[in-house]
């Protein structure tokens, strides 16, 4: 993502090569797993290039000339980021909804001051803002680290070079020791995008350019080096998986194998791989493809919604291939040009008139090849896109006719008799086939309301005007502004994981009735609108007191999924003891269903600390909504709803239905009909991201929940007989 140095190193290019293709590659298909550790390989050579021409042009000329880096580094680095920037900002605004382009557009402000990791390092520390959709512009963090680092580097060397060689180098190692520890005490979200946790891997790489070629002409020891270095880097990249700690430790390997790298090659010694033909043309566009890769990942769903994955994939890849090369030959190399003939002295740049015919002809023949190859790719580019265009249009097809189906479905569904070839000739008046589990047995009876809102949620061909609105859910500060909205915050705010908890403002019902207690994460949190409405409700016999929390799921398995690990076992422990203090008559639990490697924990460790809690109260875990797409990601404009709709997941009620003394209560037909769950219904927007529902879908759906919970047995809001 730098320019080489003045000598320049092939074997220097090809790493750069191996680095944007790891990257590129782990951010389009997911693997390598180790992918993301090619912004490491970057550090390490961006602090060795830059050093060493510090070291060149002071070894020279005595002095190191400030402002002429400057001006150099930003010719180098802003005219592609500045397109690439502006040209994402406007298809941002043409694409997304309003709040998400909102956020983009602020995005860029940071990315253009050179501060996008300091803006994205206090979003990752956001609990709602963590699970967002990802920004167009967040790879913009590494550069501005890398921007940072070009800020302050070169003053601290022209200080340090004023006394001695070994002082810069004492420098170079307390900035590293420094880092590496700030990096590996650091918090895990912040601390990835931090300048402090970065700069031990461009220091690592400045080290580099002070030791004057260690291994010399030990030949056979440079290969040893090199083989083992390509080894590693290449073992780390396929296999460093980010749970084991980024950047801290599993950075190191990857850090230390390219430094490998850059001492064992130099002096026509390159690894043959390095300096191919194939990695010094994919390392000549390294910093555009850096650029351009991840906002077309990004926005290309929204720009073609309801692309299938076998169109969006090669168009993830031709594209920001294509944009690569014409900012290259279109934007870096004139720009490089212009800089080169301002700088040189006017005596030692010969007329056109006066330069050798072979020389001109020459130069005109280079020209015509990159004309041609730039030709060539933007031809090849349009071709694809037309024919990726073609089959989203025979896809929306099969869509569009799948929806007709459904709508036929659903028709047949209300009158059985309207299809002849279902079977069971005589229909049930008393039942509901919309109330069936995936597994075909039957669900909670809902009243007919519910079920024929839900159908025709699933029948919606476009988005209508929601409650709340897209734009509303797609601003990046819409939840956090649902804790401190005048109609949710007294209740959502009892699940912050900072203040604003106690039992009695907590307590919602009849002040005398008989007590529940909700505990489990966010998605208990967002529920809790209907259980309120429930125990509100006139002739209520309970109260409920809120005791879950935003992202700490009640169980012993030391899962959370937020920043505070510690906070969240304490609270959990709290409620535990609230629990056996107050003995109340049932315990509601709601917990996230994880990953497919959390789930089975989750429920073992709800399990386990049931058995821990010492309580006469029944215990009923009440299945969440079923995940889904993200809404700020599904819902674009000329979307269908359709493609945000979900499908429950079995896994959960499973395991849950295996734990001893807890009665099921399955809110699958709450939200679902048909093994279909819609992203509307009743007009209401049902999530307001993945996982949780928004507070005025949960309002609306008391009495579906009320339902589902009297079929399990638990009569909230009325006096039962059997004391549940």
């Amino acid at each position: 993502m730098t320019t080489a140095p003045t000598t320049r190193r092939s074997d220097i290019e090809g790493l750069r090569a191996v680095a944007i293709l790891a990257v590129v590659l782990d951010h389009l298909l997911g693997r390598p797993v180790g992918g993301y550790l090619g912004v490491d390989v970057f550090f390490v050579v961006s602090g060795f290039v830059i050093t060493t021409n510090l070291l060149r042009e002071h070894s020279g000329t005595g002095r190191i000339d400030l402002l002429g880096f400057a001006r150099r580094r930003a010719l180098r680095l802003l005219p592609a980021a500045a397109i690439t920037i502006a040209v994402t900002v406007v298809i941002a605004v043409a694409v997304l909804p309003s709040g998400r382009a909102a956020s983009v557009a602020r995005d860029a402000v940071f990315a253009a001051i050179g501060a996008a990791n300091w803006h994205f390092a206090a979003d990752g520390t956001n609990y709602f803002a963590r699970d967002a959709p990802p920004s167009p512009l967040q790879h913009f963090w590494s550069l501005a680290v890398e921007e940072q680092f070009y800020l302050a580097w070169p003053l601290l060397m022209v200080l340090v070079l004023g006394w001695s060689r070994r002082a810069a180098v004492a420098l170079v190692l307390v900035l590293a020791v420094a880092s590496a520890l700030c990096a590996g005490m650091a918090e895990p979200v912040g601390g990835y995008f931090a300048t402090q946790s970065r700069v031990w891997e461009l220091a690592s790489g400045s080290l580099l350019a002070f030791v004057p070629d260690p291994l010399g002409h030990h030949h056979r020891l440079r290969r040893v080096v090199r083989a083992c270095s390509g080894a590693v880097l290449l073992a780390v990249l396929l296999a460093g998986d980010e749970r084991l700690g980024a950047p801290m430790p599993i950075a190191v390997p990857a850090v230390l194998a390219a430094a490998g790298i850059i001492l064992s090659g130099g002096q026509n010694r390159e690894s043959p791989r390095l300096v191919s033909a194939p990695a010094q043309g994919l390392a000549s566009i390294s910093y555009p493809l850096y650029l351009w890769h991840w906002p077309v990942i990004v926005l290309l769903p929204a720009v073609l919604p309801g692309a299938p994955p076998h169109v969006l994939l090669p168009l993830s890849l031709l594209v920001p291939l294509a944009l690569s090369i014409a900012t290259t030959w279109g934007v870096e190399r004139p720009v490089r040009s212009w800089a080169t003939a301002r700088s040189a002295p006017e005596r030692d740049t010969p007329s056109r008139s006066r330069r050798p015919l072979r020389h001109r002809a020459r130069g005109r023949l280079g020209q015509d090849r990159s004309r041609a190859l730039l030709a060539g790719m933007v031809a090849l580019s349009t071709i694809a896109i037309l024919l990726c265009v073609k089959a989203v249009g025979a896809d929306q097809s099969r869509v569009d006719s799948s929806v007709a189906d459904g709508e036929v479905a659903a028709t047949a569904e209300r009158d059985p008799a309207a299809d002849p070839d279902r079977t069971g000739a005589v229909a049930d008046p008393d039942r509901d086939d919309t109330d069936l589990n995936p597994d075909g047995t039957a669900g909670p009876a809902l009243d007919q309301r519910r079920a024929a809102a839900i159908r025709a949620g699933l029948g919606l061909r476009s988005w209508p005007s929601t409650t709340p609105s897209i734009d509303d859910v797609s601003a990046d500060d819409y939840l956090t502004r649902q804790v401190s909205s005048p109609r949710w915050a007294d209740v959502l705010r009892c699940s912050q994981q900072t203040g604003g908890r106690d039992r009695t403002s907590c307590t919602f019902g009849a002040p005398d009735g008989r007590l529940a207690v909700l505990v489990g994460d966010s998605t208990a949190a967002f529920t809790m609108p209907a259980l309120r409405q429930l125990v509100e409700g006139e002739g209520s016999a309970w109260r409920i007191l809120d005791l879950a929390r935003f992202g700490c799921p009640f169980t012993a398995a030391e899962i959370h999924f937020d920043t505070d690990g510690d906070g969240c076992e304490r609270h959990k422990q709290q409620v535990v003891t609230t629990i056996e203090e107050l003995q109340p008559d049932l315990v509601l639990v709601m917990n996230a269903e994880g990953s497919r490697d959390e789930s089975t924990p989750l429920v073992d460790g709800l399990r386990d600390l049931l058995d821990e809690t010492r309580t006469d109260a029944a215990i009923a875990f009440l299945l969440p909504n079923p995940v889904g797409p993200d809404i700020r990601s599904c819902a674009v404009p000329g979307g269908r709803p359709a493609m945000c709709e979900t499908r429950p997941s079995a896994q959960q009620r499973r395991l849950v239905a295996r734990l001893d003394g807890v009665r099921l209560v399955d809110t699958t037909p709450v939200w679902c009909a048909s093994s279909r769950c819609p992203a509307v219904i009743d007009d209401q927007l049902v999530r307001v991201d993945a996982l949780h529902v928004t507070p005025e879908a949960a309002a609306t759906a008391a009495s579906a929940m009320g339902r589902a919970l009297s079929a399990a047995g638990i009569e909230l809001g009325r006096s039962t007989d059997d004391g549940s």
